[in-house]
């Protein structure tokens, strides 16, 4: 999907609004549903955060780079397997932490992220935007969806 180059103000202003309504939304959904495994395909809602937060210490880490002059590309070109397994390797650390740690990550990350961006010289916000806002909103749906799925799993 093409995002259009906002600049690095308006970027990080999108980003915060997605941030809060992407947070406000996990806050609505019962705890218990959540934790359901496989009701967004092979993953739980918990497992949708500590993903998200995994891209945002990813970019964070690129922006720190391109800082110290590293030309690398965000995300990385040639993942070694599958995205699916690169993913996964985002949500492997938090496997045994609770909603209410994966979040409090999250939210702890997010705001690491966003102060590494506001600091940042990087030129180029449509990537940026791309993998925090934009996959923000790629899951909305699945986790509105959560406490339906949820339940049909245990009727």
């Amino acid at each position: 999907m093409a995002v259009e180059d906002l600049g690095r103000e308006k970027s990080l202003e999108v980003i915060a609004t997605g941030f809060s309504e992407f947070l406000e939304l996990v806050h609505s959904i019962p705890e218990a549903d959540m934790l359901v495994p496989e009701t967004v395909g092979t993953w739980s809602g918990k497992d949708v955060v500590a993903d998200i937060a995994g891209w945002e210490r990813i970019v964070m880490r690129y922006l720190e780079a391109k800082d110290r002059g590293w030309q690398g590309y965000l995300p990385p070109a040639e993942p070694d397997g599958t995205w699916d397994q690169f993913n996964q390797s985002n949500v492997d650390p938090t496997r045994d932490w609770s909603l209410a740690e994966v979040v409090a990550d999250f939210e702890k990350t997010h705001h690491a992220f966003m102060r590494v961006a506001a600091a940042s010289e990087h030129t180029n916000w449509p990537p940026i935007v791309r993998i925090t806002k934009t996959h923000y909103e790629e899951h909305h749906d699945d986790l509105r969806n959560i406490p339906n799925v949820a339940k049909n799993r245990s009727d």
